[in-house]
Parts: structure tokens; sequence; C-alpha cells
């Protein structure tokens, strides 16, 4: 039934060669987790104490410089306060994103090995070492377009 209704879904996707359907949907995939991941995330205070951290940072590496121990160790002291609370802001998007990609996992993919189960995505002209053969797999290439994609949304989104 899931299928039936990705198939339907996508129809038009699932139109062009392998390469480009693959890229597509990865890139959809991509955008919809970053979107997510952005909603959940204060941009403006993780700047904020990330900027912290760095000033703490430098303070502790003048006062290495200096040779005074007790500044450096107090700066790395609040870098590490600084740093748990840098924590405590991340964990909620990275739960998000974690359950978010679950779900994708348990079903998206299936979807997709099912549509693309023995079809090559990509042929290079050279073998690859660690892959084992000029085919890549539409596994292979969706990671390679979901990073190509995640990190341009990122840079976008400034995050």
């Amino acid at each position: 039934m899931l299928a039936t209704a990705l198939n339907f879904i996508f129809a038009p996707v699932l139109k062009l060669p392998i390469y480009g359907s693959v890229f597509v949907i990865s890139g959809l995939i991509t955008l919809l987790v970053t979107v997510i991941n952005r909603k959940f995330t204060d941009v403006e205070m993780t700047k904020k104490v990330k900027d912290r951290i760095e000033a703490e940072r430098a303070k502790m590496l003048e006062a290495q410089k200096k040779g005074d121990k007790d500044k450096m160790n107090s700066h790395m002291k609040k870098m590490m306060q600084i740093n748990s609370e840098f924590m405590k802001l991340m964990t909620k998007p990275m739960i998000v994103s974690i359950v978010l990609s679950a779900l994708l996992l348990i079903f998206i993919f299936p979807w997709l090995n099912g549509v693309y189960t023995g079809q090559v995505a990509l042929t290079l002209p050279q073998l690859l070492p660690l892959i084992g053969g000029k085919g890549v797999s539409w596994l292979i290439w969706y990671i390679v377009c979901s990073l190509a994609v995640s990190i341009a949304l990122r840079k976008v989104l400034g995050m």
C-alpha cells in the first residue's frame, strides 16, 4: 500500500533516468530533514554560543602563551561550561533529526530498494577501490547526492 502511494506520488520523477530520479528524491528528503532541523534549531543562539566558545578559546590560548596556568584553567572551565550549554541547545534538533531519519529508513529506503533493485545508477570510467566496480548502486548515489544537497542547503540556510 505504501509502495503504491509512493509510486503514485513520485511517478513523474521515476520517469527520469535512475541517476536523475535518485538525485531528486534524495534532494527532497534532504530538504525536508534540513528544514525541520532548521525549524528546531535556534540559529541565533547557536551562533552566540559558538562565538562565546571561540572568545574563551582565544583567551585561554593567550593565557597559555603567557604561561599563566590559573587563567588558562579558568578559561578552560568557562569553555567547558559554554560547551555544555551548547550541547543542551543542540540535543532537541539532533533527536528530531535522528527520529526523522529512522522513519525515512523504515519507510522510504525499502521502497527505493524495490524500485531500483539490480539497476546501476552510474557507470564510472574507472574501478572504485572501496566499492569494487564501475557501477554505482542507487544507495551509493543517494548518499553522494544527499551529502551534496545537505552541504548546499546548510550554506544557503546559514546553518
